[in-house]
């Protein structure tokens, strides 16, 4: 019988051996297209004051762009395909006027591009971003992506390989692009903790048969998944500011970590710490300028 204690010491010990890279290239861009929930662009002075500014919030805006003239734009949108240029070689040099943009908190290192490539397992499948083909091929020990045109098609191909298949640049004269595949490949550690991450849900799933309500934590409390790993937490979801009413990441030993809670400290128009989560819901307590207090929403002014 597996015990609580036991399941809570795998999961750490296999969060442990989790190795995450800081930030995974994914291509070059002539223009972006942010959204207005993105954090503000900003001015740096180098790639890595970029990811600097962006790290923090990663969870929400996973794609990072940098132009060498120091234009630096965190956002929640995936690079849009049909906006993709040649890169300047076939290891991620991008053109001085264009975004290198970067898929930020991955298992998977860049290795180049390649005109083909090549795996025993040759299926590839359709994804809509690179991050989604990272997250298939994540139990894999290669991935790579190509898009499908330079035109308005959204979709990539995807496959995924084993870490010993043939996955690797053919051709140093091919520039990164849209004609190319953009090889990934995880190191040994990050490979098997991919591996043992899926037993573990697998296992999880199977406890969760057998008993539809397992007890992971105190009463009135939820097991919530931390993201990037199979541990968990113990959270109060009926006034946690930032998963209120739920697990923001899912529920431990769910497969399919959908979201159920919510982030009051985003509430539209609230100040910075004017928010509260009581009995499971978002309250206002204030609100910026603009916006008006009615019953614990924040509503803009009319003129």
């Amino acid at each position: 019988m597996i015990t609580r204690p036991t399941i809570f010491l795998l999961a750490c010990l296999v969060f442990l051996a989790i190795v995450v890279e800081a930030q995974t290239f994914v291509g070059c861009y002539q223009s972006i297209s942010p959204t207005g929930n993105d954090p503000a662009s900003t001015s740096v002075t180098s790639e890595a004051a970029c990811y600097t500014y962006c790290s923090p919030t990663a969870s929400t805006a996973p794609y990072m762009y940098y132009n060498s003239g120091g234009s630096c734009v965190c956002s929640a949108v995936a690079p849009a395909q049909s906006k993709i240029i040649q890169g300047s070689d076939n290891t991620g040099t991008c053109p001085s006027t264009a975004y290198r943009a970067s898929k930020l908190v991955t298992t998977f290192q860049f290795n180049g591009c390649s005109p083909s490539a090549n795996p025993s397992s040759d299926q590839s499948f359709m994804v809509s971003s690179p991050g989604e083909c990272f997250s298939s091929c994540a139990s894999s020990g290669q991935a790579a992506f190509s898009p499908r045109s330079n035109t308005a098609d959204t979709q990539l191909y995807c496959l995924c390989a084993p870490s010993n298949d043939v996955f690797s640049p053919t051709d140093d004269s091919r520039t990164c692009g849209y004609s190319s595949f953009f090889l990934y490949n995880h190191n040994a550690a990050s490979s098997a903790s991919g591996i043992a991450r899926r037993q573990m849900r697998e296992k999880l799933h199977s406890i969760r048969r057998q008993n539809s309500k397992p007890n992971f934590c105190p009463r009135n409390m939820k097991a919530c998944n931390i993201p990037n790993s199979i541990a968990y937490e113990c959270i109060d979801t009926t006034s946690e500011l930032e998963s209120c009413g739920g697990c923001m990441f899912g529920e431990y030993g769910d497969l399919h970590e959908i979201a159920t809670g919510t982030d009051c400290s985003a509430m539209r128009g609230a100040i910075l710490g004017g928010t509260t989560c009581q009995d499971s819901a978002c309250q206002a307590l204030a609100c910026k300028k603009g916006f008006a207090l009615l019953r614990g929403v924040c509503t803009p002014k009319k003129d």
